[in-house]
């Protein structure tokens, strides 16, 4: 199986079997809490991989292949919890055993997930471009995302609205003296979340066997997965994958303190 795409947050003390964690980057700069915070608390006896944010840049990735090893579990972080329910059904027909499926605070991604991440990076601009423009952008966003868009329709506003981003941030950055090369990698940053977010809603959101789901403390849960075992826990969205509550619940459902039953009864 290939190793591409994915990047190891943790090796394993005793054991060659790997927790594979979906989310869209695994970078310790960004605002929210990353499987790399999770993995500090998991126990050690499991390697701890994660997808790699340069995966979603290439849709002929073979991003979905996990590392060469026996899978513990597979856990998935808002958007990121298709493609990991998507991942485990994927073992569980390489291996004959559905793996564990942990998904923290599960989203379906909409039309309006990509217009809310477009309005993110657009408030990155203001100061720095006119507000004037950043509000035509919004609007003709939301004129372009219309009221009920398909999957083709969601690739189609992705590529769409990063075009409206470019077209704002490289003058912007420009004249600000911002290097060149910095405003490629915004744009393409952008390119890359957006494109995460399309590939998730192209998955339906169904879980192999059973899954725990992990919620901070506000999140509104799924209906559709309200079937299965759910932690409420203290924590915010952006601090969720490093509350200690989340974590004991991914290591109880690891070590099959909840998961036991419905892993023994595994194809």
């Amino acid at each position: 199986m290939s190793l591409v795409a994915w990047r190891l947050l943790r090796g394993g003390a005793t054991t060659d079997r790997a927790v594979l964690c979906v989310d869209f980057t695994q970078s310790r700069v960004r605002a929210q809490a990353g499987f790399a915070d999770l993995a500090a608390v998991l126990p050690d006896r499991f390697a701890v991989w994660g997808t790699d944010e340069g995966a979603w840049h290439d849709t002929a990735s073979t991003w979905q292949d996990p590392p060469d090893r026996a899978v513990a579990g597979v856990f998935g972080y808002c958007a990121g919890a298709a493609l990991a329910c998507a991942l485990a059904d994927r073992v569980a027909r390489m291996t004959g055993t559905a793996p564990p499926v942990v998904l923290f605070d599960p989203a379906v991604v909409t039309a309006q997930t990509l217009l809310e991440q477009f309005d993110a990076a657009l408030h990155g601009l203001v100061g720095v471009a006119p507000e004037q423009d950043l509000a035509a952008a919004r609007a003709d966003a939301h004129t372009d995302a219309g009221t009920d868009a398909d999957l083709a329709d969601l690739d189609w506003l992705a590529a769409a609205l990063t075009r409206r981003y470019g077209d704002l941030a490289r003058p912007a950055c420009a004249a600000q003296q911002v290097p060149e090369a910095i405003a490629d990698q915004l744009c393409g940053r952008l390119e890359a979340y957006l494109r995460y977010l399309v590939r998730s809603a192209a998955v339906p959101l169904r879980s192999p066997g059973a899954a725990t789901v992990v919620l901070s403390a506000t999140f509104q849960p799924l209906p559709s997965l309200e079937q299965h075992p759910q932690v409420r826990t203290d924590a915010t969205q952006a601090g969720l994958l490093a509350d200690a509550a989340a974590a004991g619940a991914a290591a109880r459902a690891l070590t099959g303190e909840w998961a036991g039953e419905w892993l023994a009864a595994a194809p």
